[in-house]
């Protein structure tokens, strides 16, 4: 590298600072936006009557995330859960969830179905801790358990 290639710092770089980076104008060095797949074999369910515990009950799926989509497969195994009435309990652990809170709101509505819903909330998600704080207040105001995770270690899932 050339002189002219190398830049010193006076502290350890921050994630924040290099996102910065990735927003100046310079499209043609960027990736596309990636738009995760429907998940094979769920890209039908809002089209049909068909309801994704049907699916799994004939077939198992391997759903890899970002490269399928949350939104076709866990939302909508979510929201399914929310209103079918064999449903008796939600358990999940939520690191992460969208700004619109779709699958808060599917916890909710399970909940105002008489549902057994609890929650692990991980407030250690980086740049996500306030977001995550807003959302297990409003799903302990739904009457959902909400726990949190450890001061020590951090709990992450998808």
């Amino acid at each position: 590298l050339g002189d002219v290639q190398i830049f010193e710092m006076p502290s350890i770089i921050s994630y924040v600072n290099m996102a910065k980076i990735a927003e100046l104008p310079f499209n043609d060095l960027k990736y596309p936006m990636h738009s995760p797949a429907s998940v094979s074999g769920f890209a039908h369910l809002n089209e049909t009557d068909e309801n994704i515990f049907n699916l799994i009950r004939r077939k198992d799926y391997l759903v890899h995330f970002p490269y399928e989509s949350f939104t076709s497969s866990v939302e909508t195994f979510v929201r399914t859960a929310a209103e079918d009435p064999k449903v008796r309990a939600i358990k999940m652990t939520l690191y992460r969830t969208d700004a619109k809170g779709t699958l808060i709101n599917a916890l909710i509505r399970a909940a105002e179905n008489k549902k057994q819903v609890a929650c692990i909330v991980e407030l250690k998600a980086r740049f996500d801790e306030e977001s995550n704080i807003r959302w297990a207040q409003k799903l302990e105001e739904a009457g959902i358990h909400v726990t949190y995770g450890f001061m020590k270690y951090k709990t992450h899932a998808k």
